[in-house]
């Protein structure tokens, strides 16, 4: 007897789909990829699909939507770092290569990944943040 599948998800990509089949899978529910192995125009035409069983179909519909919502919410947390002299937010990274040798080496081994230096494309400004 063949069972009939339910899409509860149509993907841009496939990382996508298979982050959503990730969390369905750890809540139990079952699911398959469909379209992940098109490529170039066939892909453009056709969604990538994640379908679950018909009897499951309803609660991986509300588990895609709560973890949607909470990408949501997390996105909007987000703050976009600005200059703290003209408030724009056209900054771009800066690199300070070390000067020396020695400091070139030990850089390898000690970089500070909890700060970080911009630059403003406004003002000129040169500004550090710290996560």
């Amino acid at each position: 007897m063949e069972t009939k599948l339910i899409t509860v998800l149509h993907c841009n990509s496939l990382p996508e789909a298979y982050l959503a089949k990730q969390a369905l899978e750890l809540e139990g529910i079952g699911c398959l990829i469909l379209n992940e192995h098109l490529t170039g125009p066939a892909q453009a035409s056709q969604s990538i699909e994640l379908q679950v069983s018909p009897a499951d179909a309803e609660r991986a519909k509300n588990i895609l939507k709560m973890l949607n919502a909470g990408a949501k919410e997390s996105r909007d947390k987000d703050e976009a770092i600005s200059c703290p002299e003209c408030g724009s937010n056209s900054i771009l990274p800066v690199w300070k290569p070390p000067s020396t040798f020695l400091g070139r080496i030990s850089g390898l081994f000690k970089h500070d990944i909890t700060r970080a230096t911009f630059k403003c494309s406004n003002c000129g400004n040169e500004f550090d943040v710290k996560w």
